[in-house]
C-alpha cells in the first residue's frame, strides 16, 4: 500500500455472507490461491461519454528524453522484502525516499530499497514484481521543468533479484499503477505533455491527462484507454481490471466549481466499449481478489470508506472517517487504507 506516513495505515476485518478467496490485487504483497475469474456488470444508470479506441495510443514521444537509470534515480537495494503478507508503503520524504514493508500487525518494518521520490505502487498477482513511478533528480536539466515531482516514470521492482527494470519514461506521470490479469499488463493513469510558463512566483504548469492506459508487459508497449478530457474539467484514475479481463472499473472526477468536485465510479467494457456509471458520488474503487467485491471512497458519506458487491445488493461500511489507499488483503477478507 503506498501511504505517506506508516502510522496512518490501518487494517480492517472485513465479513460479507459469502467472501472469497482470490489472487491480491492491492499493494498488500504475498500470493494466494486463486478464485474465480467474475466480471461484474455495472448497475443500472446513464452512460458515460466514451468513444472507440483513442488513436493516440502511443503516447508522448519518449525518444526525445534521456532514458533514467537506477543509478540516476539513486536507486539501492536494502533489503529483500519478507516472506509472507506485507503492506508496503512509501515514506515520501524529500530525498532519498525510501519503500519499506510492514507486517500487517504493525510490529516488523523492513525498509526494502532507496530510490528519489517514490511515488504511486502496484503488487503483481503473483507478488514477483512490484510497479512504482518516482521522480527524476535532474529533471530541470533533462526536461526544462521546474515545478517538484512533474515527471514520475513507471519501473518494475524484481522481488526475487532485488532490481529495477525502466518500463516507462518521458514526459509522463504515472500513478494508480495496478497490475491486470496475469501480471502480463500494468495499468497506469497518465498526465503528459508537461510544460511550464513565467518564471519565478509567476511560474505556471500545464500537462495534458489524467487518462486511463494500460503497458503490455514484457515488451512496455503503450496504450491509452480512455481519451483526454482535460478540457472539460475530467480526469480519470484507479483503473481497477476485472479478473477476466472483460472490463475495467475507474472512477473520474469532474470541478464543477473552484472548490467543488464530481466523482463518478464506471465500467467500461474492453477493448473501448461505452462506459456505464457503476456509482454515482464515490471514487477510487478497489476490486477484492476475486472480483465479485469493490471498496471506494463514498462523497455522499464525507469520503468514509465501503464496501459493495458489484451488483450494489450488499454495501458495508468501513470507516467513519475519509479514507485513502485502500488494498485488500490477498485472500480478501481485510482491508488496509
Amino acid at each position: 500500500m503506498s501511504v505517506s506516513d506508516f502510522h496512518a495505515s490501518w487494517l480492517l476485518p472485513l465479513v460479507f455472507a459469502s467472501a472469497a478467496c482470490g489472487h491480491s490485487n492491492g499493494a498488500t504483497a504475498g500470493p494466494s490461491d486463486g478464485g474465480p475469474a467474475t466480471d461484474g456488470q455495472a448497475e443500472d444508470g446513464p452512460t458515460a461519454d466514451a468513444p472507440s479506441c483513442p488513436t493516440d495510443d502511443a503516447g508522448p514521444d519518449a525518444g526525445v528524453y534521456p532514458i533514467p537509470t537506477p543509478a540516476s534515480i539513486q536507486f539501492a537495494a536494502k533489503a529483500a522484502l519478507p516472506s509472507g503478507e506485507q503492506l508496503l508503503f512509501n515514506d515520501w520524504n524529500p530525498q532519498p525516499n525510501t519503500v519499506s514493508s510492514l507486517t500487517p500487525d504493525g510490529a516488523t518494518r523492513t525498509v526494502v530499497f532507496e530510490i528519489y521520490r517514490a511515488w504511486s505502487m502496484g503488487v503483481s498477482h503473483d507478488a514477483k514484481s512490484v510497479a512504482f513511478s518516482c521522480g527524476d533528480p535532474a529533471q530541470q536539466a533533462d526536461f526544462g521543468l521546474q515545478i517538484g515531482d512533474s515527471i514520475q516514470q513507471t519501473w518494475i521492482y524484481d522481488v526475487a533479484t532485488q532490481a529495477i527494470h525502466l518500463v516507462a519514461h518521458g514526459n509522463i506521470n504515472d500513478e494508480c499503477h495496478t497490475f491486470g490479469p496475469g501480471d502480463t499488463t500494468l495499468w497506469v493513469c497518465r498526465r503528459y505533455d508537461f510544460a511550464e510558463e513565467g518564471d519565478g512566483g509567476n511560474l505556471m504548469g500545464t500537462n495534458k491527462g489524467y487518462r486511463i492506459g494500460r503497458i503490455a508487459l514484457p515488451s512496455n508497449e503503450f496504450t491509452f484507454v480512455t481519451t483526454d478530457e482535460s478540457s472539460m474539467s475530467t480526469v480519470a484514475l484507479d483503473p481497477q481490471p476485472t479478473p477476466g479481463g472483460q472490463g475495467v472499473y475507474y472512477s473520474t472526477s469532474q470541478s464543477v466549481s473552484s472548490t467543488q468536485s464530481k466523482s463518478t465510479v464506471l465500467l467500461m467494457p474492453l477493448p473501448c466499449g461505452a462506459a456505464s456509471v457503476v456509482r454515482s458520488d464515490a471514487r477510487d474503487p478497489v476490486l477484492s481478489p476475486d472480483g465479485t467485491r469493490y471498496v471506494y471512497a463514498d462523497d455522499s458519506d464525507k469520503g468514509a470508506l465501503h464496501a459493495s458487491t458489484l451488483d450494489g445488493t450488499t454495501t458495508v461500511k468501513l470507516t467513519s472517517e475519509a479514507g485513502t489507499n485502500a488494498a485488500w488483503s490477498p485472500d480478501g477478507t481485510r482491508v488496509a487504507y
